[in-house]
């Protein structure tokens, strides 16, 4: 198995509106990229049958023992196994499962215990970024200030942050970690400003885990799950537009387009938004986590029915699309 970067082992932004928008219900085929497997397992925990497409085979290997994870340790093995406990016996627990994964993910697994052992929710490129970022920030402001920033109700401390001197230099050596792992920093920290500058980041989840390391950065809700509710998930080694060739027309009900497309030129993006078309049913409905960069589907075949209000680092907007074609 050949080993690619793990960009991050955690999905940065849960998507919890993803079953809804999709109309979650059974026999409902979903087409999603994988990425670190949360979003293809919150839809099919809501009854979908879903196929995740990924070429990085680190990222399918990292959903697949999720996944096998999910289905049979209990709730404290889980928080154990992916590192949410500061201690405990996470490769022994590893070994307790390793027999029920796919050959491909145990090969790499077995060959990647250190990340086990380690914490696996923090060995992703990103997550050992923001790592560094709490920090930082910590250092150069300090532990008290910095729990003051996040518990502040009248954003005057949260203002004084991005006017300071200290805040620049964090923001420098943010820029040079993002950019030895091949993201744009620039545009980055100013999506980070701008959202510090426009939500209040005591009520903000999100934004408060850029300061202080939070216990739940896995979505509690996947903690949480009965064992015996095992998602009917297919995971697939493929590049997205190839894999969508292969498929027959009108066959998806819905489809999650995450950021593996933005990072693809105009023409690629057209013609994946073109084989989308071609392989989701009149009605399916598509989720498109896009940026500035990346075009949007077009008009008279995609029909724009919804935005969800949820900006962040990565993303600008996210779109929510019905396919629409002709009775004939």
């Amino acid at each position: 198995m050949n080993s690619t970067t793990l960009i991050s082992a955690q999905c940065l932004i849960m998507g919890d509106f993803l079953p809804t928008v999709l109309r979650g219900a059974e026999n409902k085929n979903i087409f999603s990229y994988c990425a670190t497997g949360e979003h293809p397992l919150l839809l099919a925990n809501s009854g979908c049958s879903v196929v995740a497409v990924d070429s990085n085979p680190v990222h399918l290997a990292l959903a697949q023992l999720k996944t096998v994870v999910l289905r049979l340790l209990p709730p404290e093995g889980r928080e154990t196994l992916f590192g949410l406990n500061p201690f405990g016996r996470r490769v022994f627990l590893y070994h307790r499962v390793r027999n029920e994964l796919p050959e491909n993910a145990r090969q790499f697994w077995d060959a990647h215990e250190h990340w086990i052992r380690q914490g696996i929710l923090q060995q992703g490129d990103m997550d050992q970024s923001l790592t560094s970022l709490r920090k930082l920030t910590q250092k150069c402001f300090g532990t008290k200030t910095v729990n003051k920033f996040v518990q502040d109700r009248s954003g005057s401390l949260q203002k004084s942050l991005l006017t300071s001197l200290r805040w620049k230099i964090i923001a420098r050596r943010w820029n040079r970690a993002l950019a030895a792992y091949g993201f744009v920093p620039e545009q980055m920290r100013h999506n980070l400003n701008h959202l510090l500058q426009t939500k209040p980041l005591h009520r903000d989840y999100w934004l408060k885990q850029f300061f202080i390391p939070l216990r739940n950065d896995f979505a509690p809700s996947f903690v949480q799950w009965r064992q015996s509710e095992f998602p009917d998930v297919r995971f697939v080694e493929a590049e997205v537009l190839s894999y969508l060739k292969r498929c027959d027309s009108s066959s998806f009900d819905g489809f999650n387009l995450g950021r593996c497309l933005n990072n693809q030129s105009p023409s690629h993006l057209k013609q994946i938004f073109d084989a989308v078309y071609r392989v989701g049913r009149h009605g399916a409905q598509v989720v498109f986590w896009s940026n500035d960069n990346a075009i949007s589907p077009e008009k008279k075949r995609f029909k724009n029915i919804q935005t969800v209000p949820e900006p962040n680092l990565f993303y600008d907007r996210i779109g929510v699309y019905s396919i629409v074609k002709s009775a004939d």
